[in-house]
């Protein structure tokens, strides 16, 4: 599929290594748990979080 292939491509650049490892089970999760973009684009980063190359703000320090 050249949309996984372009996610992969960009999950690289940004370095999400886990993205770019199983991009195809991240969107199948996400279909399941039926999340909003904004909710799925959330947990992206949250496991971009858990790599401690960037901090985790909790949702009451906005």
């Amino acid at each position: 599929m050249k949309q996984i292939e372009q996610i992969k491509q960009y999950a690289e650049l940004l370095r999400l290594t886990q993205t770019k490892k199983s991009p195809e089970e991240i969107l199948h999760q996400a279909q399941i748990d039926k999340l909003s973009y904004t909710e799925f684009t959330l947990e992206l980063l949250k496991k971009k979080s858990f790599t401690g190359k960037i901090p985790i703000w909790s949702e009451d320090s906005n």
